[in-house]
């Protein structure tokens, strides 16, 4: 029996909890069967058991988290589940082989990775918990039809308020580059965007498309940077 679709809904409902918790009535609702063959169907064809795949989801994106951002670690551990810093740190370790804060300074590759065809989320380089044939499982969909989870949410905040660079850093840290917001804005010349107006602080004119003479060059700096 080909269970892509099962392991796709299984796959898709996680990743849309991991910051909650998993429901067994909504699981069951969504998989049509019984939680305890929902979890015996799931081991059997990806060879790891769901409570294990969704703690390794948890650790995945806490990892993005720990990698992309400055917030604080206990307070990524809280949202993802964890009851205290120590709980989190002895499964992340057992996840990744390094402590958070450690992984923080070891500047791992942590970037979108395959869930199942077609769905990807954050992940860490070397360390995927579906088996490959699972990954290429097939199902008639368009080429340009994917789902992607977990990309970075992009907004104005303090220290990242500048809508290109925000939205270059969030998909290049998703694709698993670790590139700062304070570097793109250095490297377009976005950081410099009001010196056209040399007569006064014309907070009106922030646009991109004006400091230099091609409208273009902040784009193409920041692009071959």
């Amino acid at each position: 029996m080909q269970y892509f679709l099962f392991i796709q809904a299984v796959i898709s409902y996680v990743e849309n909890r991991l910051k909650t918790h998993v429901d067994s009535s909504e699981l069951e609702k969504i998989t049509g069967f019984s939680l305890p063959h929902t979890r015996a169907v799931f081991a059997q064809t990806t060879g790891i058991s769901l409570a294990k795949y969704v703690l390794s989801r948890k650790i995945a994106n806490a990892a993005f988290e720990i990698a992309h951002t400055p917030r604080n670690i206990l307070d990524i551990a809280l949202d993802y589940g964890f009851d205290n810093y120590d709980t989190f740190t002895r499964a992340f370790k057992r996840v990744t082989g390094s402590a958070p804060r450690n992984f923080r300074k070891e500047s791992r590759g942590v970037g979108r990775i395959k869930l199942s065809a077609g769905t990807y989320g954050p992940g860490i380089s070397g360390t995927d918990s579906i088996p490959k044939e699972v990954l290429n499982m097939k199902i008639v969909k368009n080429d340009y039809s994917c789902i992607l989870h977990g990309v970075p949410k992009v907004e104005y905040k303090s220290g990242e308020c500048t809508p290109f660079p925000a939205c270059l850093k969030a998909c290049l840290n998703y694709l698993g580059q670790d590139i700062s917001y304070a570097y793109l804005m250095a490297v377009s010349g976005a950081a410099f965007r009001l010196r056209w107006n040399t007569a006064c602080w014309d907070g009106g004119n922030v646009d991109l498309l004006r400091i230099y003479d091609n409208p273009l060059e902040a784009f193409e700096r920041s692009f071959i940077a």
